[in-house]
């Protein structure tokens, strides 16, 4: 009588009987229950002591310097860590929205509104908001201001320009124009505060300075504040609310228009 021989289906050749690894009594295979026993990690099958326990004897110079790099001491303990499963730069919306310019001589909000979760920020949250578009200064232009808020144009205010004087030049006309803010959370809760500085890129700002002084001081107003840096207080971080850009014209005479908006999370 013959015998059947069973192939591999894999390699084609004949298939050996199986082999059943001898188990411990946890069901475990016993070679494995050796290594584990000489110190071997295997997971939740391991009865060993935590990893962690393998830092007891180190002096304690290392274990502090173990402690800051986890974040639990330090100057910077109970920070909001740096997320490492993703890019460090991530947009959270942009905008491209219609040529409707702002020329009203009253402090009106920039773009639409974007709002955070609320209690979604915390202490280290930091934001980078980029606005680009064109301002157009007429015959006279008057004066404008940029904020920054949060929560729209009744909200707490966080940094304030200098008031800003475009020439009234044919130049000035239809100028574009890049704004840039940075905000870090410095404090939650409903009376937060945070750490706001910006900085504008306009033309028609420098058109209107003829001196080395003039010049310096078009410069010194380009940054916002101009005098240093500002910490916005009284800020409502339990609320749904998000960073709101202004501008605020003296007159109805120059236009500024918003054509794109890039807000980026920067952690």
């Amino acid at each position: 009588m013959s015998v059947a021989t069973i192939l591999d289906p894999h390699t084609g050749k004949a298939k050996g009987a199986e082999h059943h690894p001898i188990l411990s009594p946890k069901g475990i295979p016993i070679t494995m229950e050796d290594n584990y026993q000489r110190g071997w990690r295997g997971g939740h099958l391991s009865e060993q002591e935590p990893l962690s326990s393998l830092f007891d004897g180190l002096p304690d110079h290392i274990q502090l310097m173990l402690s800051k790099s986890r974040g639990d001491s330090g100057p910077f303990a109970g920070m909001r860590p740096p997320t490492a499963d993703r890019s460090i730069y991530e947009v959270c919306r942009y905008w491209i929205i219609a040529d409707t310019g702002i020329t009203a001589a009253a402090e009106a909000i920039m773009v639409p509104a974007f709002v955070f979760g609320a209690s979604e920020m915390q202490v280290g949250s930091t934001v980078h908001m980029m606005l680009i578009g064109s301002h157009s200064a007429a015959a006279t232009p008057g004066t404008f201001i940029f904020r920054m808020r949060w929560g729209g144009v009744a909200g707490a205010l966080w940094a304030t320009s200098t008031t800003l004087t475009p020439s009234n030049t044919a130049a000035a006309t239809t100028q574009s124009f890049i704004l840039d803010w940075w905000m870090t959370v410095r404090s939650i809760g409903t009376t937060g505060t945070a750490w706001c500085q910006g900085n504008v890129q306009l033309p028609s700002l420098l058109l209107a300075a003829a001196t080395s002084t003039q010049v310096v001081t078009y410069l010194a107003n380009l940054q916002i504040p101009a005098t240093g840096a500002a910490v916005g207080a009284n800020t409502d971080f339990t609320q749904a609310y998000g960073p709101s850009p202004t501008y605020q014209p003296s007159l109805g005479t120059a236009t500024l228009t918003t054509h794109l908006c890039f807000l980026e999370n920067l952690n």
